[in-house]
């Protein structure tokens, strides 16, 4: 695959299938040797950037996630992810998910909304649509904490219910996709610049948790689930513990300037490209810090637990 002097794949001989208009930003799907790549533009430089290092992370905590690499397509730049889906899958989004739900409990007086975007709700629907079969929903909760977790860690705000599906696959069976779209991780669809100005060079402590805590979250827990990460997560370690340890340990492998790496060797051309200082260290900061609390909240759970 060729780039340009920038570091970029070059897409003008990919066939363009067809725009995907869900979401903020401008997709096309395009097809290359029999493969399909949804190529997605519009965002910012550090939504860039966020998507590239965001995939990178999640494999490093062996995590399934969609893969991304930096492209360019009739002047626009933007990132280029090839399909997940193998052959007979069929993707669903979460909202047309929770939506079928909906309609199925109205239809049967079941008396479930589903208009929360919460694991609460996305376990429901999958026991209503799917049957209760405990297997499938033990495999989906433990995914669904993955993503939920990763989210808390690395900070993406908008989980909402077009940026996580589930896939059905050949035989009907359903599970949750790969992790997808974290292009606001670490508040990075804004300036880091202006942030990193305003907690000032030395990047006080205080100044950086209380930035940090502040984040809202789209995807909640459960249908009654608080804007406060730290009870939700704690209500998680009570209720999940071995999980959410299992979890933990893999969000601990995350070496962001290691993954910066990775993806400079990947897609630099004569050092044409690199990423803002700025961004590593940003980064760097605020995750450390943030696994640092949850690390805090779960032992302090299992404390807790000792003690009864």
């Amino acid at each position: 695959m060729l780039r340009d002097d920038k570091g970029r794949l070059l897409l003008d001989e990919y066939q363009k299938l067809d725009d995907y208009i869900i979401g903020r930003k401008k997709k096309i799907w395009l097809s290359n040797d029999k493969k399909k790549y949804l190529f997605k533009t519009g965002g910012s430089n550090y939504e860039i950037y966020a998507e590239l290092i965001s995939c990178e992370l999640a494999r490093q905590c062996g995590f399934p996630s969609a893969f991304y690499d930096l492209a360019i397509l009739d002047g626009d730049t933007g990132v280029l992810t090839p399909s997940f889906l193998k052959k007979g899958d069929i993707i669903i989004s979460g909202d047309q998910y929770l939506n079928n739900a909906r309609v199925i409990s109205l239809q049967n007086n079941l008396n479930m909304s589903f208009r929360e975007n919460s694991i609460e709700n996305i376990l429901n629907a999958v026991a209503i649509q799917e049957g209760h079969l405990d297997d499938i929903s033990e495999v989906i909760l433990f995914r669904l904490l993955e993503l939920w977790c990763f989210d808390l860690a690395i900070m993406e705000s908008d989980r909402n219910n077009t940026n996580w599906s589930l896939i059905r696959n050949i035989n009907g069976n359903i599970s949750l996709a790969p992790i997808y779209d974290c292009s606001t991780m670490c508040m990075m669809n804004n300036n880091i610049e202006s942030i990193l100005s305003g907690l000032s060079y030395f990047m006080c402590d205080n100044k950086l948790y209380n930035l940090i805590d502040s984040i809202k979250y789209s995807l909640k827990v459960s249908n009654n689930s608080s804007d406060n990460f730290y009870e939700d997560f704690e209500s998680i370690c009570k209720s999940f513990p071995n999980e959410v340890e299992e979890i933990m340990y893999c969000l601990e492998r995350i070496d962001v300037l290691s993954a910066i790496d990775n993806i400079n060797s990947r897609i630099n051309v004569n050092n044409s490209f690199e990423f803002p200082l700025s961004v590593g260290f940003w980064l760097n900061k605020a995750i450390s810090a943030r696994l640092k609390t949850m690390r805090a909240i779960l032992e302090n759970t299992k404390s807790k637990r000792l003690v009864r």
